[in-house]
């Protein structure tokens, strides 16, 4: 009798983990799509929001530099790589997103991954609505924003030093571009 009772009592706990497994599984699922319906992407492509940005200094591709310590308010800051299908998908959206944005060219900043020979598609397409940075690899900018995929897109507030959003698609970033500049 007692070997039964122990038995069942096995049976019981087993169960119990199989069903707690399950319940786990679906909250992951239920979190992974309100992330979705949300907009706001559980990934970031670049520092979280609210995280903070380091300090870069960089030459401009039409000529001067940029200093980051020197930049006030909430830029729109984009970063793709050459190569990348996504980035190609996304940058006509950026360039739309940057209408949006209304802060102007002076407070738009697009990052360039790659040889500068290979991105004169994406520097002609961005030069009219974006302050452009290249970089032949992922480098100083790349890490000052905390770039970690591309398409980067997000909102920056150089004065304070910290990202107020950031994604992987304009669509992440653009019920973001009222936000006090």
């Amino acid at each position: 009798m007692t070997t039964a009772v122990v038995v069942l009592l096995g049976l019981l706990c087993l169960f119990n983990v199989v069903l707690t497994a399950g319940v786990i599984r679906r909250l992951r699922e239920h979190t992974s799509r309100l992330d979705e319906l949300s907009g706001i992407p559980r990934l970031d492509s670049m520092q979280p929001a609210g995280g903070k940005v380091g300090a870069f200094k960089a030459d401009l591709a039409g000529g001067g530099a940029i200093i980051s310590d020197e930049l006030e308010g909430t830029f729109l800051v984009a970063a793709f790589t050459q190569g990348c299908p996504a980035c190609k998908d996304a940058l006509p959206d950026f360039v739309e997103l940057t209408k949006e944005f209304r802060a102007g060219r002076e407070r738009t900043l697009a990052l360039l991954v790659g040889e500068p020979a290979k991105l004169t598609r994406e520097l002609g397409k961005l030069e009219p609505v974006a302050q452009i940075i290249m970089e032949a690899v992922p480098g100083p900018v790349a890490a000052a924003l905390g770039v970690q995929g591309y398409p980067a897109i997000g909102l920056v507030d150089f004065s304070a030093g910290i990202v107020h959003v950031a994604g992987t698609r304009p669509e992440h970033v653009r019920r973001f571009t009222t936000i006090d500049r």
